[in-house]
């Protein structure tokens, strides 16, 4: 079994012990046995996703990074808008691609990932700067498939479930966001 590997301030180790409620993304519209969490830390997004059987080859995540559904691959023909994919491979490496599931694999494109011993849960970490962003990670818009044969949500059509950075928290009128635009000359 492959050490845990830290990736911000998430420890990828098969293991939902660090994920609490706020971090799940599919609550709304989940699937019974399924259960998909996601967060920005560091210049990673880092999902956990929990199946009810085990996850192997052919599981993809679906990233539209710019969170347009008329923009990007469209899975099925008419869904989606996924800019990238995180496609599984039969070994259960997980590799970043463009286009269709593993169709154009992006350059320096591997995922770390963490399966529990059972292969019912996987973490994998997909670095912010293999999306082109750069700056400050934003929001992406998530869609999942297990095995080819469940598709989280139900319909790709209806919704997508979104990874974005935590809110900065604001104190009195002051966003601690690391920006001066709060601030006055008066404030000097």
């Amino acid at each position: 079994v492959p050490p845990p590997v830290v990736v911000g301030n998430a420890t990828l180790d098969g293991s939902l012990s660090e994920w609490s409620a706020a971090d799940r993304i599919d609550a709304s519209l989940g699937v019974a046995g399924y259960e998909i969490y996601g967060r920005v830390t560091g210049d990673n997004y880092v999902v956990a996703l929990k199946s009810a059987t085990a996850i192997g080859a052919n599981t993809t995540a679906w990233l539209n990074t710019d969170r347009d559904a008329a923009t990007g691959f469209q899975i099925f023909g008419f869904a989606g808008g996924a800019e990238y994919n995180v496609n599984f491979d039969s070994l259960g490496n997980a590799v970043l691609y463009s286009g269709n599931a593993g169709q154009t694999v992006v350059v320096n494109g591997d995922v770390v990932e963490r399966f529990s011993t059972d292969k019912m849960i996987v973490e994998f970490a997909i670095p912010k700067a293999l999306l082109g962003f750069t700056g400050a990670p934003g929001a992406i818009n998530t869609l999942f498939d297990v095995n080819d044969s469940v598709f989280l949500p139900t319909s790709y059509s209806a919704t997508q479930f979104t990874i974005a950075p935590a809110a900065a928290p604001v104190v009195g009128t002051v966003t601690l966001d690391g920006a001066l635009t709060d601030w006055t000359a008066a404030n000097r």
